[in-house]
């Protein structure tokens, strides 16, 4: 992930985790290099506007996706259109 990137990614983790959720950056970005954890960012009109994080354990791949935006119905269809196609992508057969 590049720095630009992260960045961006960090300013949507950091707002829209719970305090008691949230890793500190440095842990997050050492995080990275671990081959079983991904960031899949979620871009609209070139920008990133969310991300998903994946733990992928085997046969379990643990996801969770966040946002920059604060949800309205539409962003919801989106998130869940979105999160459907990650399972989609990431189902073990």
């Amino acid at each position: 992930m590049l720095t630009e990137e992260f960045s961006k990614f960090w300013e949507i983790y950091d707002s829209s985790f719970p305090e008691d959720e949230k890793r500190d950056k440095q842990t997050q970005r050492r995080l990275l290099s671990n081959n079983k954890y991904k960031i899949i960012p979620y871009y609209n009109n070139g920008q990133m506007v969310g991300f998903a994080a994946l733990w992928m354990l085997g046969d379990i791949v643990f996801f969770r996706t966040s946002s920059n935006k604060k949800k309205n119905l539409e962003d919801e269809v989106m998130e869940l259109r979105y999160s459907k196609t990650l399972r989609r992508s990431f189902q073990v057969k």
